[in-house]
């Protein structure tokens, strides 16, 4: 949701809480996983949206509750970031941890949706992740902007991240709620 609703910190029943996954049930365990521990809730309509987009706040908030605890001393600088808002404390905290660095011009990105290779990015810092040898093709890899190729090959190569059906990457694409649950699934395990 535009107002963060369909993300929350708070433990939920899994049971028959979105009405919306039957067109992707290659992301179903990770959605109902991610809602019973927490990292995402069920909302008053009992829709998932799996197909919409996630913006960068929604993102980072996923990540933070899956992969941390909210920092109540981290300060967020970016612009675009009130104190106020729903998605402070974890953009606040991602940012100390040096999960994300911003779009440039001192701004988070509040409200864009974040592409497939942001949200690779951000996956690779979350985890901490070292480089592993070998490198990952995909059809499009020159479309991979340079601050994001050693997340992608690296994601790749350990089987976090992978293509489409004809190679490509599609790096600039946004990623869908459903992709995010199933990555971030990916990485809880």
């Amino acid at each position: 949701g535009s107002g963060g609703g369909s993300f929350s910190t708070a433990p939920t029943s899994p049971i028959g809480v979105f009405n919306d996954l039957a067109d992707v049930r290659w992301a179903e365990e990770s959605i109902l996983e991610l809602c019973k521990s927490g990292v995402i809730s069920e909302s008053p309509d009992r829709l998932f949206r799996p197909n919409s987009n996630v913006t960068r706040e929604e993102f980072v908030k996923m990540l933070i509750c899956a992969f941390y605890a909210v920092d109540a001393n981290a300060v967020c600088s970016f612009a675009d970031v009130p104190s106020g808002s729903w998605y402070y404390p974890y953009a606040a905290t991602a940012e100390k941890r040096k999960i994300v660095l911003g779009t440039g011009g001192n701004a988070f990105g509040t409200g864009s949706p974040i592409t497939r290779q942001d949200a690779a990015v951000m996956l690779y810092r979350a985890c901490g992740y070292v480089n592993v040898s070998g490198k990952a093709e995909f059809a499009d890899s020159e479309k991979i902007a340079p601050y994001a190729r050693e997340a992608v090959e690296n994601l790749a190569l350990r089987g976090v991240i992978s293509g489409f059906e004809d190679g490509s990457f599609a790096p600039c694409e946004n990623i869908t709620r459903a992709q995010a649950a199933k990555l971030i699934y990916m990485l809880t395990k």
